[in-house]
């Protein structure tokens, strides 16, 4: 039982893994990158802005434990909180720029447009493929 069910698992896995997109990926504007860029550099500022706190708590904690005789042990766990959260916002300040970036280039968008027809007395919409092209 236990090995159909871990073939079950695999070949699911497997089968999304290598299947195809069906619908394809919402293509973005140029508006759509810089609100993205400017929260990532929010989030990004609130991630550097925590990691530091953190450290200056932990460092000034670690200072006034040291007074006494006994040295304390080192915090190991929130100078590497602190280090994840500043690695963390550096990584979403490469992203920031990145995304900032992106909306400097011209962009070309295959569109389904839809113009409405009348036909023998009837009406009703028609679907026109269209190519339209931005430059920034």
């Amino acid at each position: 039982m236990k090995i159909s069910i871990t073939c079950m698992a695999l070949l699911l896995t497997v089968e999304f893994s290598f299947a195809q997109q069906a619908t394809p990926a919402p293509t973005q504007s140029r508006e759509n990158y810089l609100n993205k860029s400017q929260n990532q550099k929010i989030g990004a500022w609130f991630l550097m802005l925590g990691g530091v706190a953190l450290l200056v708590r932990t460092a000034g904690n670690h200072a006034v434990n040291s007074i006494s005789n006994v040295p304390p042990p080192f915090p190991i766990v929130p100078v590497a909180l602190s280090a994840g959260c500043i690695g963390g916002s550096i990584a979403l300040f490469k992203a920031s720029s990145r995304n900032k970036k992106k909306t400097l280039g011209a962009a070309a968008y295959f569109n389904i447009l839809s113009i409405p027809s009348t036909q023998s007395a009837t009406s009703g919409t028609t679907f026109v493929p269209a190519f339209s092209i931005k430059l920034n």
